[in-house]
């Protein structure tokens, strides 16, 4: 009896795995590929990998398995993070929901205010079809809402959906349009104008965007200059290192040194990735491309190599470095770069992917100027921090005043100056 009961376990399981349904959902876990087990990712590898890669992140691969257990007329739900929607670790995922399916409804909810307050996650949630249609996508845009207001929120933007009343947060947008932006990043709120700009010319067919160094171990690699007292670097295999760091437009952040000499190079180039190496020593612009604020560019001088998360930009078909780095610290990039990955990891694609048009002559020298001038007043204010590698003096020392609360306000007064310039 005990072995007939569990033989009719395994029957039963084995249908439920290999049958049909009408409508699969799934809240799947949220898991990072780096954080799988050997078994797991060995499981993963081998069967969610091919034709589409589904296998960077667990609830991906939840994805493909739904779509698969449902028949041809079958509709699939979900909700988990939306960091799909437009890195391109997950640039398959899009182009199997866009090719072989079809997205009847699209909620993009944001931040918090789904679960309940412990969880702290993104969140969008969707339906598919198995059946091709065509029909616009429905999208519902909550993430510019306060998390408080969203439930209220929702249930008003989809009531106006059904009844077809007039409603900002709803935005229709045929699939097909999906596609028009390289990496097919699911971007439905701005204008069909606005969309065909990336058609065309963008700053990959101008300037090179150059992904940089992995020592695979800083700590070993990597020392701040005032360890080395090295703040100027003339030779063939000291750099200074430009890693990414906090926001901070324009110039700074240049604390670390490499010394490349034969022995390290060889390391290197054996445990890590000497990225962009033919670039190091060359003048460009290096970003941060991490944290809330977005994305911050800025002049990188000669002498510098620069990390993975400092990735830097340099001249090609288009010669003029200072007018780039104007355009790339401009709000028109910032919303640009806002649109292609509203998350706080900016990637070297999405830089790539920005719309560039040649400017006039007349303009191209007066954004040049101001963005030179603005170079020079940060390199003003940095001169006075004792990280910086052109630091000066204390401003202590350096303003005058009676007492030191003056010398100290006669020095925020002159940076306030520089900041406002």
């Amino acid at each position: 009896t005990f072995l007939n009961t569990k033989t009719q376990d395994a029957i039963t399981f084995l249908q439920l795995l290999t049958q049909k349904y009408d409508v699969a959902v799934a809240n799947p876990p949220y898991t990072d590929s780096a954080d799988f087990g050997p078994e797991l990712k060995k499981f993963v590898e081998a069967n969610y990998k091919q034709p589409y890669k589904f296998n960077t992140n667990l609830y991906a691969t939840f994805i493909k398995r739904c779509c698969e257990i449902v028949n041809e007329k079958g509709k699939v739900a979900m909700v988990h993070p939306p960091t799909f929607m437009y890195i391109k670790t997950f640039e398959d995922v899009r182009k199997f929901m866009l090719d072989k399916m079809h997205i009847s409804l699209f909620v993009e909810w944001g931040y918090l205010g789904m679960f309940h307050q412990s969880a702290r996650v993104d969140a969008a949630m969707y339906i598919l079809e198995k059946e091709p249609k065509d029909v616009p996508v429905q999208f519902i845009k909550l993430n510019d809402i306060y998390e408080g207001r969203r439930y209220e929120a929702f249930v008003k933007d989809y009531d106006d959906l059904l009844a077809n009343r007039p409603n900002k947060h709803n935005i229709t947008l045929p699939q097909e349009k999906l596609k028009i932006i390289e990496g097919w990043p699911f971007i439905y709120w701005i204008s069909d104008g606005f969309r065909e700009k990336f058609k065309g010319v963008k700053i990959k067919d101008k300037l090179l965007v150059q992904r940089g160094c992995e020592t695979n171990n800083n700590n070993k690699y990597l020392r701040f200059w005032w360890e080395t007292m090295f703040s100027n670097i003339e030779d063939d295999t000291r750099f200074h290192y430009a890693k990414g760091g906090s926001f901070n437009k324009w110039a700074g952040n240049l604390w670390l040194i490499l010394d490349l000499n034969e022995k390290v190079y060889k390391e290197i180039d054996s445990t890590g990735n000497l990225n962009g190496y033919e670039y190091y020593g060359f003048e460009g612009i290096t970003y941060t491309g991490s944290g809330s604020k977005g994305p911050s560019f800025r002049y990188l001088p000669k002498h510098c190599a620069f990390d993975v998360g400092g990735s830097s930009i340099f001249p090609n078909q288009f010669k003029d470095l200072y007018y780039a780095l104007g355009f790339l610290n401009s709000i028109l990039t910032r919303y640009i770069i806002d649109c292609l990955n509203p998350t706080v990891n900016v990637q070297i694609i999405d830089i790539k992917r920005i719309p560039f048009v040649d400017p006039k002559e007349n303009f191209l020298k007066q954004v040049s100027i101001l963005s030179k001038n603005n170079v020079e007043f940060k390199n003003n204010v940095n001169s006075y921090r004792i990280i910086e590698t052109n630091f000066e003096q204390s401003p202590l020392l350096a303003f005058q005043g009676a007492s030191l609360k003056d010398r100290v306000l006669a020095y925020l007064n002159y940076e306030n100056v520089q900041h406002t310039q």
